[in-house]
């Protein structure tokens, strides 16, 4: 086989995973698994693709313990923040019908990672002051 076709060409991309300042960003969902948290307790991971210019394409990834399932609780939260509709008790919906949908997230950089603490629809912008864009 010629050399040129042994030739493996590799381009450098943008860095993804490292971590971002924190701060509140427009981000899209982009996945949602089925996880084991840091107590052997059933998680979501739900990776969000973050959409303001500074850090543009960069990962970060939400962990909600799958039991935060009431009104008010985080699985709550983030369906409200990507629908703008709340959930009452006994409704349902499913975690994949959410992927591409865009909200804000809370982030906050932890010792070399970071964590989303908070997922926040355009409209209930107007109450957080610490916006990054």
């Amino acid at each position: 086989m010629p050399d040129e076709e042994r030739k493996i060409k590799v381009t450098i991309g943008p860095e993804k995973y490292l971590p971002v300042k924190s701060g509140i960003y427009r981000a899209r969902l982009i996945e949602v698994k089925e996880g084991i948290g840091k107590y052997k307790q059933p998680i979501y991971l739900v990776s969000f693709e973050i959409l303001d210019e500074t850090y543009e394409g960069r990962m970060v990834i939400g962990m909600i313990n799958q039991s935060s399932n009431g009104v008010n609780g985080k699985l709550w939260q983030l369906y409200r923040a990507l629908t703008e509709d709340g959930l009452d008790v006994f409704d349902a919906y499913y975690m994949n019908d959410l992927v591409g949908r865009e909200c804000f997230v809370n982030v906050e950089q932890r010792g070399g990672y970071n964590a989303i603490t908070e997922y926040i629809h355009q409209k209930h912008l107007r109450n957080i002051k610490r916006l990054n864009f």
